[in-house]
């Protein structure tokens, strides 16, 4: 999927974040073919991708560290809302649509981290 298709689809207000490093490493990650793969899994499963791709955005550097002070809890705030729309676009793009209530995750706990509280869920668009 072409960068300039997916900024094309995504919302203004994205674009400055989009075009940061932090912006283009979140991308780079949900474009990996193993990412592809859960996101699919996880709506094959009636989950949300953002659930199933969760342990691997806590890797990345931009996730990793979420105790940090009021300014980086944003910025962190907004960049989990760009992973949001991001999927969007590339489920949209691969055939699926967006269903229209979220689910809500469990709450963190040791043995699974979590870094969305509510999550969108897909499901295969019907032919038209």
């Amino acid at each position: 999927m072409q960068i300039s298709k997916i900024q094309d689809k995504l919302h203004t207000s994205f674009h400055g974040i989009f075009q940061e490093p932090d912006g283009q490493s979140l991308l780079s990650f949900l474009l990996e073919p193993e990412s592809i793969l859960r996101s699919e899994t996880a709506i094959y499963l009636g989950k949300a991708p953002l659930d199933a791709l969760t342990p691997g955005l806590l890797q990345l550097p931009i996730f990793a560290n979420q105790h940090e002070d009021d300014e980086t809890k944003q910025r962190i705030e907004r960049l989990k809302q760009l992973a949001g729309s991001l999927t969007r676009i590339i489920m949209e793009e691969r055939g699926y649509e967006l269903n229209p209530s979220k689910q809500k995750l469990k709450p963190s706990t040791e043995e699974k981290p979590q870094l969305f509280v509510k999550v969108s869920t897909y499901s295969k668009a019907k032919a038209k």
